[in-house]
C-alpha cells in the first residue's frame, strides 16, 4: 500500500464523520423525544471531524508512531490543536447566532461567558485525538492478524470507549467548573436519573466506533510502512559485449596462480518503492 493512496483514503473517510456524526445526534434527539438543533448538531460534528483529522495527521506519522516511548509531549499537543478547533467552531458559531447559542430564553452571554460554559465539551474531541494517535502505534492486532474486518473491529471498538471516556470527562468538568449544565448533572444524579448518561455513552461509543472502524488502520499501515528498496541494472548503462570467439582465453592461456578476470558488477540502484 503507498503512502499517498492510504492518507487520502483515510482523509475521505474523515470527511465522511460529518454525516456520521450529525446523524447520531440527530437520531438521539429524534429517539427521546427532544428538538432536534441542526446548528448545533453541525458544530458538534465539525469539531469531531477537526479532531479526527488531527488525529490521522499526528498518528499517521512514523517517528511518533514506531518511537519505543510513548510521546505524550506530542500528543498532548495534537489534543490541544483539537481543542483550539473546537474553540474555532464555537467562536464561529457564536458570531453567526449569539441568541441561538442560549437555550434557555435569558439574554445573551458574552463571549467569553459563553466559551467558559461550553468549553468542558472539548474532551470529547482531545480523547477522540489522543484515541486516533495511540490505536496508531499498535503494529498489529494479535488474534486478528489475517483478518481486515477484525482488525477494524477492535480499532473501532477501542475509539469508541475513548469517545465515550471523553464524553464522561466532559459531564465530570462540567460539575466541577459549576457551568450551567453541570448544575444540572449534579440534580439528575441526586435525583437517581441515569437514563441521560447510558444514552450518550451509547452514542458517544457508536460514534468513536464507525471512526475507528473505517479510519485506524489505514493510518496503522501508513505509520508502519518500510521502504524497501529493490535494484535493476541501469538500462541506459553499456553492457558488456562478449569477447570474438578468437580472443576468448581458453582455460590454460592464463600463469599457474592467476585467476580468469571476472566482469565488473554493474552498479545497482535503487529503482522501486514498496509499501509493507
Amino acid at each position: 500500500m503507498r503512502a499517498s493512496s492510504g492518507s487520502a483514503r483515510s482523509i475521505l473517510v474523515i470527511l465522511a464523520t460529518f454525516p456520521t456524526v450529525f446523524f447520531f445526534f440527530t437520531l438521539s434527539a429524534l429517539w427521546s423525544g427532544r428538538q432536534a438543533r441542526p446548528e448545533l448538531f453541525i458544530s458538534i460534528a465539525t469539531t469531531i471531524s477537526i479532531a479526527a483529522l488531527i488525529g490521522a495527521m499526528w498518528g499517521s506519522r512514523r517517528r511518533f508512531a514506531q518511537s519505543r516511548e510513548i510521546p505524550w509531549s506530542s500528543y498532548m499537543g495534537a489534543a490541544m490543536v483539537a481543542v483550539a478547533g473546537f474553540v474555532i467552531v464555537q467562536c464561529t458559531r457564536y458570531f453567526i447566532d449569539p441568541e441561538g447559542v442560549n437555550p434557555s430564553n435569558e439574554a445573551p452571554e458574552e463571549l467569553g461567558q459563553y466559551l467558559a460554559s461550553v468549553l468542558p465539551w472539548s474532551a470529547s474531541a482531545a480523547f477522540v485525538t489522543i484515541g486516533i494517535c495511540g490505536l496508531a502505534r499498535v503494529p498489529e492486532w494479535r488474534w486478528f492478524r489475517s483478518s481486515a474486518v477484525g482488525e477494524r473491529t477492535m480499532d473501532g471498538f477501542s475509539l469508541g470507549l475513548a469517545y465515550a471516556l471523553g464524553q464522561l470527562a466532559a459531564y465530570l468538568f462540567h460539575a466541577a467548573f459549576k457551568t450551567g449544565y453541570g448544575t444540572v448533572i449534579v440534580e439528575k444524579l441526586s435525583d437517581g436519573r441515569l437514563d441521560w448518561l447510558w444514552s450518550s455513552s451509547i452514542r458517544g461509543f457508536l460514534i468513536g466506533f464507525v471512526i475507528g472502524f473505517f479510519i485506524v488502520r489505514d493510518i496503522r499501515r501508513v505509520s508502519h510502512s518500510h521502504v524497501v528498496e529493490l535494484s535493476k541494472r541501469r538500462s541506459d548503462q553499456p553492457q558488456p559485449q562478449p569477447r570474438p570467439q578468437a580472443e576468448q582465453a581458453e582455460p590454460g592461456d592464463y600463469p599457474e596462480g592467476v585467476s580468469e578476470p571476472t566482469p565488473p558488477e554493474q552498479e545497482a540502484i535503487p529503482s522501486v518503492v514498496q509499501w509493507r
